[in-house]
């Protein structure tokens, strides 16, 4: 789980610790996926950050190291669709991870 300004905040991603409003009333659970509309009212609330699902960004350079290693390890296997997919899906996962 990390924490985020809610300026982060995306559809689809996940709260991983309840929203409180000032009063410490639970305005939405962990567990609840964010959409738009439960974004804006955030903003309308003030709130400045929420707790999502999620690893922490990764450093450009730690992803770009593990590319590198990924690619050493894949090259054996140059022949093989099955292993160029997963390599790709691994990429794009580091990719995401990009803080």
């Amino acid at each position: 789980m990390r924490k985020i300004k809610l300026s982060q905040a995306e559809p689809d991603m996940i709260l991983a610790k309840p929203v409180e409003n000032e009063k410490g009333i639970v305005m939405c659970g962990a567990g609840t996926p964010l959409t738009d509309a439960l974004i804006e009212r955030f903003k309308e609330m003030d709130l400045e950050s929420v707790v999502v699902e999620g690893d922490e960004p990764l450093d450009p350079a730690k992803v770009s190291w593990m590319k590198k290693l990924i690619e050493e390890r894949f090259s054996r296997a140059k022949d093989c669709q099955v292993c160029e997919d997963l390599k790709q899906i691994m990429f794009e996962r580091l990719d995401k991870r990009v803080g």
